[in-house]
């Protein structure tokens, strides 16, 4: 049975908080993470809560959830996803 690539590319907000001054830099940043990430430019992206490679990266129990970095802890309100997709612009956002 052949495996078929997935039409989406996970980008965990862990790794995109981190690289958010580096994408903004890129000669070309109305592109986003594509600028950045160039083999990105023909597929699908979505930004997600989850890390597949941290287990676990999501905690709640506050107002804001709190993700895992390579930097420590840090928590993601509504305006900081906002902002992170203003720069990164994936295509879709998922939330927990």
């Amino acid at each position: 049975e052949a495996m078929t690539e997935s039409p989406f590319y996970q980008l965990p907000v862990g790794d995109l908080l981190l690289r958010q001054e580096s994408v903004a830099k890129c000669l070309e940043p109305s592109m986003g993470c594509r600028s950045f990430w160039p083999h990105l430019r023909t597929h699908m992206t979505y930004c997600s809560f989850r890390n597949p490679r941290q287990n676990p990266s999501v905690y709640g129990g506050d107002a804001v959830c709190s993700v895992e970095t390579s930097g420590g802890r840090r928590k993601v309100g509504a305006k900081e996803m906002l902002q992170t997709q203003k720069i990164m612009r994936v295509d879709l956002v998922a939330s927990p």
